[in-house]
This record gives C-alpha cells, structure tokens and sequence, in this order.
C-alpha cells in the first residue's frame, strides 16, 4: 500500500509542474512562425502577457 501510494504521489508532482510549463512547450511551435512574423513583438509580449497584461 504505501509503494501504491509513493507511486500516486510521483505521478501527481509532474502534473503539478506540466500545468505551469504548457506554455514552454506550447510557445515553442507557436512562436515559429510568430517569431519569423515579428521577433521584436514576441519579445515584448512575452513581457506583456507575464506581467499579467494583454500581449499585444
């Protein structure tokens, strides 16, 4: 019972962190194209969007 539950505990942690890094994994084939369109406001709204504004 208790390697059951280690094993519950080991699945729920990731699932902790993945919710917090879609946007890594989602910005990396979405910025591609976004990057090529324009480099200079991908950057800033990436700002934009982690200070919690808008992102444009």
């Amino acid at each position: 019972m208790a390697q059951q539950q280690q094993k519950n505990t080991r699945i729920k942690a990731p699932q902790k962190p993945m919710m917090t890094l879609p946007p890594k994994p989602f910005s990396q084939p979405f910025n591609k194209p976004f990057f090529n369109n324009k480099q200079k406001s991908f950057a800033t709204a990436f700002r934009t969007q982690s200070k919690g504004g808008g992102g444009k």
